[in-house]
């Protein structure tokens, strides 16, 4: 019972948080938890976005997740047109959100998540143009491979950072051949890298080229960053999906 009150009570906590922002409204979701059906805990909302809540209230700094509590809110957030995100209160620290494929996988193949890991993510930004040229299935291709390979980047600099991803399209006849030009920003460096313009390799493969820009990054930053753990400021809710935009 003691902590089903605590789920409670963080579950309302952070339904105030995005009420006071003043732009986002949001409600607990009655029966999450104690039924078989994939409902989140707390649904939020504004005029632009959805978002389906799975919270979670840690008192140290790591904690362990089935994989089908992911997989039920990720289910119920495509069904529903919301984005799936996990809200953890990490008792010594505060409130921090993560998607559900920044979530580390542990070798039970159970899902882990921790301080250190929560408080780089909170901070890291990805930003994307050139999409227009692409259908929605290939931005959903794109999205899906940098977003779930920033990890790599963030074990490698240990530290916050911008990644800008641009997508430049050529055609040929019916065929697209695609450029993919990633510029990282680190609170030391910056470093660009682009997937070569050839019509030979991957670029007539958007998910080929873009895993070999990934690549391409990786091999730049443990050439030339060095791994020192840096310092961060967070933000509230409002600044944070705000910037998620």
């Amino acid at each position: 019972m003691a902590s089903k009150d605590k789920g409670s009570r963080t579950e309302r906590e952070l339904v105030h948080l995005f009420n006071n922002t003043g732009i986002w409204s949001a409600i607990r979701v009655a029966g999450s938890g104690l039924t078989n059906d994939p409902n989140p805990d707390v649904l939020a909302g504004n005029k632009g976005r959805s978002l389906a809540i799975e919270c979670k209230s840690i008192k140290g700094k790591h904690k362990y997740l089935y994989p089908e509590e992911i997989d039920q809110i990720t289910d119920f957030a495509s069904k529903f047109g919301a984005e799936p995100w996990i809200a953890i209160r990490f008792n010594i620290k505060g409130w921090y959100f993560l998607k559900p494929e920044n979530l580390e996988r542990t070798k039970s193949s159970n899902l882990a998540i921790n301080l250190d890991l929560a408080e780089i993510k909170m901070q890291n930004i990805i930003k994307y143009s050139g999409l227009k040229s692409l259908s929605e299935e290939e931005q959903n291709i794109l999205k899906n491979i940098i977003e779930s390979n920033s990890y790599k980047i963030t074990r490698l600099i240990k530290n916050t950072y911008d990644l800008a991803v641009n997508v430049k399209t050529l055609k040929k006849e019916s065929r697209k051949r695609f450029i993919i030009s990633l510029k990282l920003e680190a609170p030391t460096k910056i470093l660009t890298v682009k997937t070569k313009d050839t019509e030979k390799g991957g670029d007539w493969d958007l998910a080929k080229a873009t895993h070999q820009a990934i690549n391409s990054l990786c091999f730049e930053i443990k050439k030339r960053f060095r791994t020192d753990t840096g310092s961060w400021k967070k933000g509230g809710i409002k600044k944070f999906f705000n910037l998620k935009l």
